[in-house]
């Protein structure tokens, strides 16, 4: 199993400084690529595993999602915010 790195507020993470470099004034989330493609990948991880998406996912699914993306990256986002981004890919 993998150990990933956390960084603290005075030691960022290189994600945490690429979500920080991408932001714009006015609170827009920027996506960076590798962040995007994480997300897209866990929720066809979801689809392979039977989870029905005709209306759309669930508040837990999306939650599963988050968590799993700061364990990764350890980049605070919310539910609605990758819910969001998902309507993006649509």
């Amino acid at each position: 199993m993998a150990v990933t790195k956390r960084g603290n507020a005075k030691n960022p993470t290189n994600a945490e400084k690429a979500v920080k470099a991408s932001q714009k004034g006015n609170g827009a989330r920027k996506w960076p690529p590798f962040m995007s493609s994480f997300v897209l990948e866990k929720m066809c991880a979801l689809i392979k595993t039977g989870v029905r998406t005709d209306k759309g996912f669930k508040e837990v699914h999306l939650t599963a999602v988050v968590k799993a993306l700061f364990e990764q990256c350890g980049v605070d986002v919310s539910s609605t915010q990758v819910y969001n981004h998902l309507r993006k890919w649509r």
